[in-house]
């Protein structure tokens, strides 16, 4: 025999269960009985089933009614969070403050769980009857930059109270509003959240980490002297933007795009920056761009980053500091044979606890496999500044390392270059050089201000003079004048000359003299006495560059004619170029 009896209650309501809702859904409770069971059902989907006794089929048809009637009177969820829960073997239904039900776990077919799992089932099944989302985090994983915070939208929530347990409090900071979890990351590490409400659960993980870099809303960039070309500008705008941000020391930083804005105020860059170990950053940044004049003031110092010249494993090749007053020029040559890739990297570290303002000027170059088109590429790509006034007044920001050089060099690749570094304000800047495997840096390895250079040296290497001027003359009816480059002008602190004069600028103001009542002609010639060695010059502000010169080979690289009794002045100016042997002679020579 089969008793079967039926309530059918249909209402439309404007939250049904687990919280407020703006959807609207059918509610039909529905008491069956068949067979040996008698079942509670909403909207056709089973909720509970008892062994079949008149007791309990009277004790679900009083829940369906007391359910309907609490529905049709509340805009909110019919259950608070401890509406259902099981204790010592009973089931407690709780639908309002009057209407309260007791039903032995014994008696319940359906859902065959253990006890424990009883409320949880019945809220599942409750959530699938109303078409109601399940208790979870979207998304179930946050990576969140240190000092910023994400949210995570929370479904499902059953009753108005969610419990978040914060394994990792010193990671991130946890906070629930509505239905959002906001997490604000405070230290790098990883760690998750157990959010609970009722019976239910679910865990959101979050991973906290560092930008690659921590960008400024916009970058002002100061020029000297005569607009640089589109490469230049680009370069110094990325150093620029170092000198602004906060860089980890592991990322790459930059441009994928660089426009005039659409305003024609200035510029607009697309900024990378990426890391193995930080947040990738992906920003556009508008620049601003102004002039100013010629810029030429002489360095006072040259810090030579050469010992070793020969890169055999990672590590720091220069480290010094530079205050108010100096006006250094950074050389440095050095050639990869550690038999795989090293990135070669020059820091500027500001140990000041405000910005700081310095002139720079660069000519960089490099890797290249010919250490003397390295080395004379660098001096050509600076002359070529120095004769214009170029140069970049750079803001550096406090306690901040700038990268402004930063190449990777195969096995025997070189890199060559030459900077001006003229400290303008009252702070201190170290200067750092070094020599890294790729993807392993760290500006914490480096500290400035330490007095040890590349090992084995006791102090940094820094000469005086950085600059020579020299007045000569030369009368074409008498000997050929020869002028020595490199031969030993500037000293280290102990008196010992540097042999060669390596990134000292050396400026030579010749009178050529014409007695004769015709015209005459007059070669300039380099001749490398020490050994193979290319060079560049300014002459009259024009640059000229030689091949690789040999010794005993003098290379013509000018011929000026002179006319009748005429005497004229000319300039040349140098800088020994790094990788090629020096000293060696100009020679100047009258043709007839």
């Amino acid at each position: 025999m089969v008793v079967r009896r039926c309530i059918q209650i249909t209402l439309v309501v404007a939250s049904l269960l687990l919280g407020a809702s703006a959807a609207r859904a059918e509610f039909i409770a529905d008491v069956s009985a068949t067979g040996t069971k008698v079942t509670l059902s909403v909207n056709a989907v089973e909720i509970i089933a008892l062994n079949y006794t008149s007791t309990n089929q009277a004790v679900l048809t009083n829940l369906a009614n007391a359910m309907t009637r609490e529905v049709r009177s509340t805009s909110s969820s019919i259950f608070a969070a401890e509406s259902i829960k099981v204790t010592k073997g009973v089931l407690t239904i709780k639908v309002s403050a009057s209407a309260e039900y007791k039903i032995p776990t014994a008696e319940i077919v359906s859902p065959n769980v253990p006890d424990k799992e009883i409320a949880g089932a019945i809220v599942s099944r409750l959530r699938q009857a109303l078409n109601y989302p399940p208790f979870a985090v979207i998304p179930g994983k946050l990576l969140i930059p240190v000092g910023e915070n994400r949210t995570a939208r929370i479904t499902g929530a059953y009753g108005a109270e969610i419990e978040a347990l914060n394994m990792r409090p010193e990671i991130a900071d946890v906070k629930i509003t509505d239905t959002k979890a906001i997490v604000t990351g405070l230290s790098e590490g990883e760690g998750e959240v157990l959010l609970r409400t009722g019976t239910n659960e679910t865990r959101l993980f979050f991973t906290v980490k560092k930008l690659a870099a921590y960008l400024p809303d916009r970058i002002q960039l100061e020029i000297a002297g005569d607009a640089p070309d589109r490469d230049e500008l680009r370069d110094a705008m990325l150093i620029q933007l170092k000198a602004s941000a906060s860089v980890a020391p592991d990322a790459s930083i930059q441009f994928t795009e660089l426009s005039p804005s659409s305003s024609g105020s200035g510029w607009e860059a697309k900024v990378v920056a990426d890391s193995p170990s930080c947040i990738k950053v992906s920003r556009s940044i508008p620049i601003t761009v102004s002039r100013g004049p010629h810029y030429r003031d002489a360095a006072n110092a040259v810090l030579f980053s050469n010992d070793p010249e020969s890169v055999y494993s990672p590590g720091v090749l220069y480290n010094t500091n530079i205050v108010q007053g100096d006006y250094a020029r950074l050389a440095y040559h050095h050639q990869n044979r550690s038999g795989s890739k090293l990135r070669f990297r020059i820091l500027l570290t500001n140990l000041s606890s405000s910005s700081q303002r310095l002139f720079y000027r660069g000519g960089n170059a490099g890797p290249d496999v010919s250490t003397y088109m390295v080395g004379s590429a660098a001096v050509e790509k600076y002359l070529r500044s120095y004769g214009r006034g170029q140069g970049y007044y750079l803001s550096l920001s406090p306690n901040a390392t700038t990268v402004v050089f930063d190449r990777t060099a195969g096995d025997n690749l070189s890199v060559s270059g030459l900077m001006d570094l003229h400290l303008l304000t009252n702070g201190e800047i170290g200067v750092t050089v070094v020599a890294e495997k790729p993807g392993t840096s760290s500006h914490s390895a480096y500290i400035a201000g330490n007095t040890g250079g590349a090992p084995g040296v006791n102090y940094p290497a820094r000469y005086h003079p950085a600059a020579s001027l020299r007045s000569e003359s030369y009368d074409l009816d008498g000997n050929w004048l020869f002028l020595r480059i490199g031969k030993g002008e500037t000293f280290d602190y102990r008196g010992r000359p540097l042999l060669g004069d390596y990134g000292m600028l050396l400026e030579y103001k010749v009178s050529l003299i014409n007695t004769a009542g015709r015209s005459r002609s007059v070669a300039i010639s380099f001749d490398a006495t020490a050994g193979e060695a290319r060079a560049a010059f300014l002459i009259n502000n024009e640059l000229v560059r030689t091949p690789i010169v040999f010794a005993r080979d003098p290379y013509r690289m000018k011929v000026l004619t002179l006319g009748p009794y005429e005497n004229r002045e000319i300039s040349l100016v140098t800088i020994p170029a790094g990788g090629s042997n020096f000293p060696a002679n100009l020679i100047f020579a009258a043709l007839d």
